[in-house]
């Protein structure tokens, strides 16, 4: 959710608006998903692409559409890292 805050002038008959995201702890998306930076389903239809430091998934179909997928937390992982539960924030858009 975006935060919106007004900052009025009596004095200057303008406004300044300052539009600020909330914070998201980033996490980052496992080793074994993510050791290989793009992926690709066998028909080629959607592409999956790991991007800064492993904390962002792109994802592309073949119309052009792209979501990006933010790993916000960690909520789950098991000793030995093979199954984890993530959340996530996502955006889509062509």
């Amino acid at each position: 959710m975006t935060r919106f805050k007004y900052i009025l002038s009596s004095v200057i008959t303008s406004f300044i608006l300052i539009i600020s995201a909330p914070s998201l702890n980033k996490c980052r998306f496992p080793f074994w998903a993510a050791n290989y930076n793009h992926w690709h389903t066998l028909d080629y239809s959607t592409t999956y692409s790991f991007h800064h430091r492993n904390s962002t998934l792109r994802i592309t179909n073949s119309s052009g559409l792209e979501m990006k997928v933010v790993c916000v937390q960690l909520k789950h992982s098991t000793r030995d890292e093979n199954s984890v539960v993530l959340v996530t924030h996502f955006t889509m858009g062509w």
